[in-house]
This record gives structure tokens, sequence and C-alpha cells, in this order.
């Protein structure tokens, strides 16, 4: 999917149907036999791996995996491990809470893309994907990732060293208590510290509740105008060597999960990158 799709917007209309389901643990276990429902063994969107991509060792980190109004989400992080530049492809195969394979619409899994296509070394990218329950042959409570990746040209490095809060509420009547947070706003750095022109600067938007779990993950493209209601720089255009600039963001809580809503937002982690084709 194009970056300029992953708008941040998807915030508002993507948590609203993923609400986290405490009913059963989430776990990580070998996965078994594979039952009769797995028609095919290859994931489905196979195709999206490249035939030079190469089986990888990553760290896929902060996993969570919950259910709502039908739809099955997870999210999760990629970390790079190697000394490589590198894109990512997941191979995802779900299992139950026994650890037991599940069938995705007969496919022994899917291919999940996490965001930024070219990862440098020690650097991390994020994913998000929804389907409906009803694609798998059981309630999936965990997936087992294969990782691929296929070898990219060094690039700009961004970074945003530190960012500043303020979580913001509003009354629900004249007299009444004020409601749980309705936004935060964030301010910080964005800074592009190489020798190296940053022509297309991206923002993966992390949000995490206060029980630590990863709720969402998308791209901020800063070249998308429609995104100025929530998000703004102090400079257009790409970004030069050494260039710093000052961003600030707002990030809404309508339309994300009630038990995220209701808990509370505890942090919301920002990972720049600069998009490629």
């Amino acid at each position: 999917m194009h970056f300029r799709q992953l708008c941040f917007a998807l915030i508002v209309l993507l948590t609203g149907s993923c609400q986290n389901d405490q009913s059963a643990p989430k776990v990580s276990a070998p996965v078994t036999t594979p039952p009769a429902s797995i028609s095919n063994p290859l994931p489905m969107g196979i195709e999206l791996i490249p035939k030079e991509a190469k089986e990888t060792v990553a760290n896929v980190n902060s996993v969570h995996v919950w259910v709502d109004k039908g739809n099955l989400c997870v999210a999760g992080i990629v970390s790079n491990m190697s000394a490589n530049w590198l894109r990512f492809w997941l191979e995802a195969r779900p299992v139950d809470q026994n650890g037991r394979a599940l069938a995705f619409s007969g496919h022994a899994g899917v291919v999940v893309m996490p965001y930024s296509k070219a990862v440098p070394p020690s650097g991390r990218t994020s994913f998000f994907a929804s389907w409906p329950v009803s694609s798998f042959s059981g309630v999936p409570q965990n997936f087992t990732f294969t990782t691929w990746s296929v070898e990219q040209k060094p690039g700009p490095i961004l970074a945003i060293p530190e960012t500043s809060s303020i979580q913001m509420s509003v009354p629900q009547q004249t007299g009444q208590n004020l409601k749980p947070e309705v936004a935060w706003q964030m301010t910080g750095p964005l800074i592009n510290p190489l020798n190296m022109v940053a022509d297309h600067p991206c923002i993966e938007v992390l949000v995490y509740g206060k029980d630590d779990k990863l709720w969402f993950a998308t791209v901020l493209d800063t070249k998308d105008q429609n995104m100025r209601q929530i998000f703004q720089w102090d400079k257009e255009g790409p970004m030069k060597p050494n260039e710093k600039r000052q961003i600030n963001l707002q990030v809404y809580s309508i339309g994300m999960a009630d038990e995220l809503k209701d808990m509370g937002i505890k942090k919301i982690d920002l990972l720049p990158f600069n998009a490629r084709d």
C-alpha cells in the first residue's frame, strides 16, 4: 500500500473496530501439525515477497493480537539485527491458544508488510493489519513469524530524539468531571543528521495503552496536505543535510478502541524515516 494511502486518519477509521479481547491469554508456542482446513501451505500474498528475498533473522517484538466486532487485529515492530539496510516482509502464521496452526482463507498464513521500505542496522519499523475473524479456521491468539528481506542501499536516517506532550480533555457538560483524554498534542525536533538530502520524510506513529500494549501503528506522510489539520512543521519540502525542523502533531483518541479510551494512552512513539518508492 502506498504511503499516501496510509494517512494518519486511519487511527480514527481503523482502531474503532479493533478493541482488545481479554478472554484468552496471548501465547507463543511451536506450530504443530497443520489442520485439514489448511489447503494451501503457502501464505496468502506470497507473490508480494520478491523471488530474491532471503529468510532473515530479525526481532519481531511488541506483538499485540486482539479481536473486536468480528475483526482480528495485530500490531508489532520489526527490529533490524543485521549490519545491512533491509526491506522486510513478514510471513505471519496464525495459531490458537494451544499453539496449533490455524488456516487463513485456506492458506497457512498471510504476508504482512511493515511500513518502512529501508530499515538501517539497529533500526525499527512497525506494522498493523486486520482481517475478519471469519477468514480464519479458529480464533487466533498469536502469530508465528518468518521474516524475509532484500538488501537496500544506505540512505538518510531521520531522528526525533525527544518529544514533549500535553494530554487534552474536555468537560462532558457544564459542572461535570472531565472526560478521559480526547487527544495528545506532541512537539519535538525532526533531525536529518547525515550528509544526505531526505526528500520524503515520513513518521510512523505507535500508540501504546496504559497496559503497555501496542494498540495501533500507522504512517504520517509529511507530503500529504490533508494531514495539515493534525500535523504541522516549520518548513515544507525535502530536508537538507544536518537540518532540524520543529514538528507539531495532534493524536486524537476519537474512534480508537473503547478499552484503550477507558484505560488511556500511556505513550506515543514516533519513528521517522525517509520513504522510498
